[in-house]
């Protein structure tokens, strides 16, 4: 079985992986190897045993690379294998792409292209370099909302939430940059929580302290994630979410799209510096010009990414609430 994944540089990951009527005295070896560099990772490593039909082993990317993991059950001759491509940084403040043009370039740029770029009129409220640093932020908070879900975007940061005991929630206000949840792993138990709808939690969980024990869902409503059945016991969760990006504000900051998307950059920030001029009279061609860049740098963000096969369960695109086209309703 093949599956692709992207995994956080400088970020301990535990891979797992199960082999169907497997025994606990199997051998099963994990093997990694950078595609880019050539080089081998880990060679053909021991995975721990843990419970079932499961094996876990833990690996920290220092490199941004593209990597195949190879998981063998010796004792099975059984492979399956894994394509991980490792991005983002540890701390995304405000963003992490390594491939991204710095604010100096973008400024600079969009000024030459709309102002006829004067070095000297760069800082200040209302200068020609502070109107376009607000003009490209203004542009990069809307791009980022409409390829949040796309390969660019897809480096989430993770964090730990302890649940209370007996108590049904867990209070999410300590994390500021907090956009959505992706996944909750139980890390004591190796297990990853299951998402359902709040209205689903309240029609299980008309009164939480009736049902208690293990949590084997969550959903969230506002700053609080909610776990069924009610924990009895304080338990960690390794929590991956989507951030938050912040504008960019220092010379050095990145935009997250790599350079090659900066013409949508510069398109959709053009509008944004005409409605700043008079957003009555904003030129036809202004428009023209963001719609045809829109369009260009979408279909380029999306061809040959999620068009890509993945081997995935229907009961993981039910746990993360994605339905696919052959999901029942509930």
């Amino acid at each position: 079985m093949d599956r692709n994944t992207y995994r956080q540089v400088d970020l301990a990951q535990v891979l797992t992986q199960a082999f169907p009527d497997a025994g606990s005295g199997d051998s099963v070896l994990i093997t990694i190897y950078d595609l880019d560099a050539n080089t081998t990772d880990v060679n053909a490593v021991a995975m721990t045993y843990e419970a079932g039909v499961a094996w876990t082993y833990a690996w920290t990317p220092v490199l941004q690379n593209n990597f195949i993991i190879t998981y063998n059950n010796a004792t099975q001759g059984v492979s399956h294998y894994e394509y991980v491509k490792v991005v983002g940084t540890t701390n995304i403040t405000p963003a992490g792409s390594s491939l991204g043009s710095t604010l100096t370039v973008l400024r600079k740029a969009f000024l030459i292209q709309i102002d006829n770029y004067n070095a000297n009129d760069l800082s200040g409220d209302a200068s020609s370099g502070d109107l376009a640093v607000k003009s490209i932020n203004k542009a990069l908070q809307k791009i980022y909302s409409m390829v949040k879900d796309e390969k660019f975007m897809e480096a989430y940061p993770s964090t730990s939430l302890v649940s209370v005991t007996n108590q049904d929630y867990i209070n999410l206000s300590a994390i500021s940059d907090l956009d959505d949840i992706k996944s909750i792993t139980d890390t004591t138990n190796l297990y990853p929580l299951k998402y359902i709808p709040f209205w689903k939690y309240r029609e299980w969980s008309p009164d939480p302290s009736i049902v208690t024990g293990v949590p084997t869902h969550y959903t969230k409503l506002f700053e609080r994630v909610y776990l069924y059945p009610r924990p009895s016991s304080a338990i960690t969760y390794t929590t991956d979410f989507v951030k938050i990006y912040g504008d960019l504000s220092n010379d050095g900051d990145q935009a997250l799209l790599p350079s090659k998307y900066n013409y949508w950059i510069y398109a959709e920030a053009e509008v944004e510096w005409y409605k700043m001029q008079d957003p009555y009279n904003i030129p036809q061609i202004v428009i023209t010009e963001r719609q045809r860049c829109y369009d260009i740098a979408l279909a380029d963000i999306m061809s040959g990414f999620n068009e890509n096969l993945q081997a995935e369960s229907i009961f993981d695109r039910q746990s993360q609430g994605r339905r696919s086209l052959y999901t029942p309703l509930d």
